[in-house]
């Protein structure tokens, strides 16, 4: 299977912004590993449980604020006795504006830069739950009472939690270092690493299975387990977010961007992606750039 391509049922194409609000996730109505094209943030208020995200492990637990940056593999695994409550958010970059107000950058500018430091994960101080929660029962109450402008309340809602949590993340770090609480995952997160590293290269089983100590056939099976892919699908779907950055970001030349992210043959890049990304990579560029 392809990871999940998730679509967000933006209610309005002019306002692409969509909240699940103190949502209780169970294990068996969670997604398997999925991507979609817009950012998300999630809030955790109670419960525990597990989230992969890119390339590493990270515990859920009461007080955590997540960002994943859109075309972002991300799986959330809670767990069974003890299931997770939270919020997502999902928007589009365009909601947040491009006006710099003479600071050094925009809010999109500031998400870009969370964007880089690849700050997954926050652990908020007390201080901090709570003005979130408050932020985030705004935001709920405007889209149920829809009073005139609540968009625009919703969105000067969301720069505010953005801004503030950014600020911590420059500061402070963000937490980075999660951990799965499942025997192995640090190997497993070593030869997630060295997939990011080599995707222009032709990444063998037997690369992987010594980076996380355990046999070619066991390392196989953990990593369907936890990933939800299969090595290959992985690596494929890897090398597809890497295409789409260079597509989006770059002038290169079509056959470049393919050689770029491992893909051997010009015809392969193409079904590949219009495979996983519903598009020709030059009507992606072309949507996207």
């Amino acid at each position: 299977m392809n990871p999940i391509k998730k679509n967000i049922p933006f209610s309005n194409v002019l306002f692409p912004f969509l909240m699940t609000f103190k949502d209780q996730k169970m294990p068996e109505n969670e997604l398997p590993d999925h991507i979609h094209d817009w950012h998300e943030i999630i809030y955790v208020y109670d419960g525990t449980g597990t989230f992969f995200i890119d390339k590493s492990f990270h515990t859920m637990e009461k007080g955590n604020f997540f960002f994943i940056p859109r075309n972002t593999i991300h799986r959330a695994m809670p767990d069974i006795s003890n299931p997770v409550t939270s919020t997502a958010v999902f928007f589009s970059k365009f909601v947040l504006g491009t006006e710099s107000f003479g600071d050094y950058m925009t809010v999109r500018g500031v998400m870009e830069e969370w964007e880089k430091k690849r700050g997954y994960k926050i652990l908020l101080s007390s201080e901090q739950q709570h003005f979130v929660e408050e932020k985030l029962d705004t935001i709920q109450r405007g889209i149920l009472n829809q009073d005139f402008g609540y968009r625009q309340s919703i969105v000067l809602e969301l720069q505010i939690i953005l801004l503030q949590l950014c600020q911590s993340v420059f500061k402070c770090g963000a937490d980075g270092s999660g951990t799965s609480g499942i025997t192995g995952s640090p190997g497993l997160e070593l030869a997630l690493q060295y997939i990011d590293t080599h995707l222009t290269e032709t990444i063998y089983l037997n690369d992987l299975s010594p980076l996380a100590n355990m046999s070619p056939p066991y390392f196989s099976r953990v990593f369907k387990q936890m990933i939800g892919l299969t090595l290959t699908e992985y690596i494929t779907t890897k090398r597809i977010v890497r295409a789409k950055e260079y597509l989006e970001k770059t002038d290169e030349k079509i056959f470049l961007v393919a050689e770029n992210c491992g893909f051997t043959s010009l015809p392969h890049f193409h079904r590949t992606f219009l495979k996983y990304a519903g598009l020709t990579p030059g009507s992606y560029r072309k949507i996207k750039h």
